[in-house]
């Protein structure tokens, strides 16, 4: 068992900070100032191994959120900005492409990804959800579809997908947990499905098991399971 703090060891520097875990390379992806940047974990110590790099002098704000897919042994990575964009970075650390994700900070992202397709959903200091469908052509990815969803209330910190890409959940600070379809297949590819309202704060975390269980956890001190 290794502790590892990433501002004493230098890892990600100071500021703002998100990370997951990159589990097929045994990488912890984080933020550094304005771009994401990963580290490879190995027996206790700590290596630079990946990090995006920003054209000079733009000014994004600090890296809010991360996420990462990898297809055919190739990495994408996904980061988010106060600046309110979703940007999908390739293995040299090259900006590949960027989109408006329709919130004033970006906050929560995830990715569903296959050969053919990669889902991201962006959640963020806003009240809603954006969705966009990047397809793959001549080796590099671009966007085929985007579609927002809005609802009134508070905005929300975390979005994760199901499994197998065809649900979606969204993590409310009003406490309702949110719940839609997808299928990029057709125009509106977002469906309403439920509103869950088991939490009396709002909702911090959420995480979807292998068996297609959802949970979430809520500063209410709560967690809910639903099958």
């Amino acid at each position: 068992r290794s502790v590892l703090v990433g501002r004493e060891n230098g890892v990600f520097g100071s500021g703002f900070c998100r990370a997951c875990a990159v589990m097929q390379r045994q990488w912890v992806l984080g933020c550094i100032d304005q771009v994401p940047k990963a580290v490879e974990v190995n027996n206790g110590s700590v290596e630079a191994v990946w990090q995006g790099r920003s054209p000079t002098g733009q000014q994004w704000g600090n890296c809010t959120a991360v996420a990462s897919f990898e297809v055919d042994g190739t990495i994408g990575v996904l980061s988010g900005n106060e600046d309110g964009k979703v940007r999908l970075w390739n293995p040299n650390g090259d900006l590949e492409v960027e989109w408006n994700a329709g919130v004033d900070v970006v906050l929560g992202l995830d990715v569903h990804a296959n050969r053919k397709r990669a889902m991201v959903a962006c959640v963020g200091s806003d009240p809603g959800m954006h969705m966009a469908v990047l397809r793959k052509g001549e080796g590099k990815w671009r966007i085929a579809s985007q579609e927002r969803i809005a609802w009134k209330g508070k905005g929300s910190g975390q979005v994760a997908f199901r499994k197998d890409g065809r649900l979606v959940a969204v993590a409310c600070w009003n406490g309702k947990l949110r719940v839609f379809g997808s299928d990029e297949t057709k125009p509106s590819f977002l469906r309403r499905l439920a509103v869950l309202k088991d939490h009396f704060a709002g909702v911090q975390s959420l995480n979807w098991s292998d068996s297609g269980m959802l949970a979430s956890g809520g500063s209410d001190g709560e967690v809910a399971v639903y099958s």
